[in-house]
């Protein structure tokens, strides 16, 4: 009997370990939605920095890394344009300015565009005064 009671804990372990493994895992799915911020965000908008301007379209590199692309970004007299937070033009809108076009597809009814550096520095752990002087410097 003792035998018995012994063998079926150790089963029991066993088997709570193996759920908790498994249950600790997650669904794959989840994560590579977890891994793209920006399409969490909004996914049917294309976010990215701008390449370059050609008449009514945008080419902007969305993504980072290896899964970076360029798209291109059609425009028309009805898209409305924001510039660093203002009612803009397309033609204030440079190579480098970080931008969100919405739809994903078709023409952009809205287009948001902001300078890169825009915002730089205010995030949590940064030093506000400038970068922090090297040990040596400071005697």
């Amino acid at each position: 009997m003792h035998r018995f009671v012994t063998v079926a804990a150790v089963a029991l372990v066993l088997a709570l370990g193996t759920a908790s493994a498994q249950a600790g895992k997650g669904n794959k799915a989840d994560k590579a939605a977890k891994g793209d911020k920006a399409a969490k965000r909004d996914p049917n908008s294309v976010v990215g920095t701008v390449q370059k301007i050609d008449g009514n379209s945008l080419t902007v590199l969305a993504g980072r890394g290896k899964k970076a692309a360029e798209v291109t970004v059609t425009t028309d007299a009805s898209t409305k344009v924001k510039v660093n937070g203002q009612d803009g033009t397309l033609a204030q809108i440079k190579p480098g300015m970080r931008v969100v076009a919405s739809p994903n597809n078709g023409t952009a009814t809205t287009l948001r565009a902001t300078d890169a550096r825009e915002g730089a520095g205010k995030g949590k752990g940064k030093n506000k005064n400038g970068p922090t002087p090297d040990k040596a410097d400071a005697k």
